[in-house]
């Protein structure tokens, strides 16, 4: 298993610093894990104001159904 890694260019000179693989996967997974929960947040943030709207939705139609009971109840005692 080969835990560190080397990069170097013998051509023209170039060393890159030494790392350790399992750091490098701790990072990326990190990185990934807090992109995941940044986009995550805000889908699920999409679903609840979704949710909000269709629930007031709702009881913008449940309203509307009891002031037209009401309505005809008025008219029925009037009439």
């Amino acid at each position: 298993m080969v835990d560190f890694v080397s990069f170097r260019i013998p051509e023209i000179n170039y060393y890159f610093a030494i790392f350790n693989v399992a750091d490098a996967c701790i990072s990326v997974g990190v990185i990934l894990l807090f992109i995941m929960v940044l986009f995550g947040g805000l889908k699920q943030g999409k679903e609840e104001k979704d949710s909000q709207q269709t629930a007031v939705e709702q009881t913008a139609v449940e309203e509307n159904a009891a002031i037209k009971n009401t309505t005809a109840q008025t008219t029925e005692n009037d009439g």
